[in-house]
């Protein structure tokens, strides 16, 4: 039930939970998908869709728990074939080092949206204390995503969504908890960046 109800805040924060032609789906909670460690097969999960209609704009959000942000790769492909990556092993320029070692938890979902204003490659770099702070207790969570999710804009939103994420360095452990869709056709404003 915490799930549900930090997807329903994360679709309020970006303006969308009054919309009248926005639609919000949900996998999870308690999806319990483990992610292997350093595969970059990694693991999928899906969302059907229906009723949505034309994309106008869509949020994303992500409930995992995980050991190191830098580690992990997220993509979302839709219903028409076209992939957007939401993260790209954040604090890792090029790949070529350890990215970012803030840990996640499922309690505090990442979101995604494109009016955002903290990149997703920052994720965890503003923490307040420690480097291993649990991101979310004093860490921006909210980010622009690494390709645009405008990307889906003119698409049909009806059909089966798919989350990819996969693990790309070994020794951090991780578990998908669930994870959120929030597609509107009014492209509404988020109304602030969500930092505890």
């Amino acid at each position: 039930m915490t799930f549900v109800r930090t997807m329903l805040a994360v679709a309020g924060l970006v303006g969308f939970a009054t919309a009248a032609n926005a639609e919000i789906f949900l996998a999870g909670p308690g999806l319990g998908l483990d992610l292997p460690d350093d595969d970059a097969n990694g693991v999928t999960s899906s969302i059907d869709a229906s009723g949505v209609g034309t994309v106008e704009s869509v949020s994303i959000a992500v409930s995992i728990d995980h050991t190191w942000v830098g580690d992990l790769i997220w993509t979302v492909t839709s219903p028409s074939g076209t992939t957007v990556t939401l993260m790209d092993r954040p604090g890792n320029p090029e790949q070529g080092d350890f990215g970012d070692s803030s840990d996640m938890s499922s309690g505090l979902a990442l979101i995604f949206d494109d009016r955002f204003i903290a990149e997703a490659e920052s994720a965890g770099s503003d923490c307040d204390s420690s480097p291993s702070d649990t991101m979310g207790d004093g860490c921006v969570r909210a980010f622009i995503p690494e390709s645009a999710l405008s990307g889906f804009n003119g698409e049909s939103g009806d059909g089966t969504w798919t989350l990819f994420l996969s693990d790309n360095a070994g020794g951090d452990l991780g578990v998908l908890n669930g994870w959120a869709l929030v597609i509107n056709n009014r492209g509404m404003a988020p109304q602030q960046v969500f930092k505890d």
